[in-house]
């Protein structure tokens, strides 16, 4: 009876105690001000890598006028990262007006989910093709690696240097 009780304990997955949030949960940095395009409640990221990943961010709406988010939320509900992409793309009107230039970059940590949602005003810049590949090729072998840091800033640099050439 007792092992029966541990293998029905060992079966309940993990993330049952992982919030799962809606599109209004999550935080929106630009009410920490203009500078601020990560919202990583669960500090996935270091303190420095935020830093410097909003530096990048500046840089990209200074250089092209492209406004980037960043999101890393530890769960969503649904577990349906490209609705919930579209959706806070939408809600938070990422890009300017007119010209919906705009990039959302959306990490869900359970269910190891990373996506990206661009406005129109990108698309021509940043292909669906173009951003698969950088999260194939480039993003994912560091995330397996464990390096989330090195994840992050090796492809906003590599956006950014796509945007800016």
């Amino acid at each position: 009876m007792r092992n029966l009780f541990f293998i029905l304990l060992l079966s309940i997955p993990f993330s049952i105690g992982a919030k799962k949030l809606t599109v209004s949960d999550v935080f929106n940095p630009k009410t920490k001000g203009q500078d601020s395009y990560v919202s990583d409640i669960n500090n996935v990221l270091t303190s420095n890598v935020v830093v410097e990943l909003n530096n990048i961010c500046v840089a990209i709406e200074q250089e092209v006028g492209a406004e980037v988010a960043i999101v890393i939320v530890p769960g969503i509900e649904g577990d349906d990262e490209y609705d919930f992409a579209y959706d806070l793309f939408n809600t938070w009107r990422i890009g300017k007006e007119g010209k919906n230039n705009g990039l959302l970059w959306l990490y869900v940590v359970d269910i190891r989910a990373m996506k990206f949602e661009t406005g129109y005003g990108l698309e021509g810049l940043l292909p669906d093709a173009y951003l698969n590949s950088l999260l194939d090729e480039d993003i994912f072998p560091l995330m397996r690696e464990g390096r989330v840091d090195d994840a992050f800033l090796l492809g906003l640099k590599e956006i950014e240097g796509r945007l800016t050439t």
